[in-house]
C-alpha cells in the first residue's frame, strides 16, 4: 500500500533495465502463475510516468496512461 499509492493516485511498479536478476526471477514466477491459470501480461516502456519512488532496481510511476506496450 505504501509504494502503490501516491498523492496522484495509484502507482505502478516497474523494474529498471539493470535489474536483470529481479526480472528473470519475476518471469519464473509468472510462468508458474500462468501454469495454474493466472495469466500475466508484461509491459515495457521508456516513459513510465512521474516517479514518486525510486531505488536501484525499480520505480513506482504514475501519471501517464497508455504509454506502455506488451513485451
Amino acid at each position: 500500500r505504501r509504494l502503490g499509492r501516491t498523492s496522484r493516485g495509484v502507482g505502478v511498479c516497474w523494474f529498471k533495465p539493470g535489474a536483470k536478476g529481479h526480472i528473470d526471477r519475476m518471469r519464473e514466477m509468472c510462468h508458474v502463475l500462468d501454469e495454474i491459470g493466472h495469466p500475466i501480461v508484461c509491459y515495457r516502456t521508456d516513459r513510465p510516468g512521474l516517479t514518486p519512488y525510486e531505488d536501484a532496481y525499480q520505480i513506482v510511476a504514475c501519471g501517464y496512461r497508455r504509454q506502455a506496450h506488451e513485451d
